[in-house]
């Protein structure tokens, strides 16, 4: 409606033909408010559609320029094809190795990229928790304990 009013010469209505709407692909419907527009104002014109484009179909017409469309169309799409539920692959299986080091505030460490500092905040987030560590020559760094653990060691 708004676009309606506010187009002063040239105004282009377009409907897509499907969309996923919530995972699902559906079906769409030319909106009601199309029937509202004086036939002598309509021109229908197919342009491509979809991912690489595609030739129109038997039920698709071509409306040339300057030449009045239908007053009220509908346009029609197969059901879409239900496919079966996909199942979620199972966790990958975390390699074994060496479990992420367990920070304490304080702890003197050494970080491959930043060098020396020392620990100064921990806060717990959910699996893992975000340390805060004062670099000597970084500053303060904030970084995720897991993440943290392959590149930082405590010092002894």
């Amino acid at each position: 409606y708004v676009a309606l009013t506010r187009a002063r010469e040239h105004l282009i209505l377009t409907c897509a033909r499907q969309r996923m709407l919530f995972g699902r692909t559906t079906a769409n419907r030319v909106s009601r408010f199309v029937e509202e527009i004086p036939e002598e104002d309509i021109q229908k014109l197919n342009v491509p559609h979809g991912y690489g484009y595609s030739e129109p179909s038997r039920d698709q017409q071509q409306y040339p320029p300057r030449q009045s469309a239908p007053r009220a169309y509908t346009v029609s799409a197969p059901e879409p094809r239900r496919r079966p539920p996909v199942r979620p692959a199972p966790p990958a299986a975390k390699p074994a190795g060496k479990a992420a080091p367990a920070f304490a505030v304080g702890d003197r460490v050494t970080h491959r990229a930043f060098g020396s500092g020392v620990v100064s905040k921990i806060q717990p987030m959910g699996g893992d928790a975000l340390l805060e560590v004062e670099f000597e020559t970084a500053g303060t760094k904030r970084l995720m304990m897991r993440a943290a653990g392959q590149f930082m060691k405590k010092e002894p």
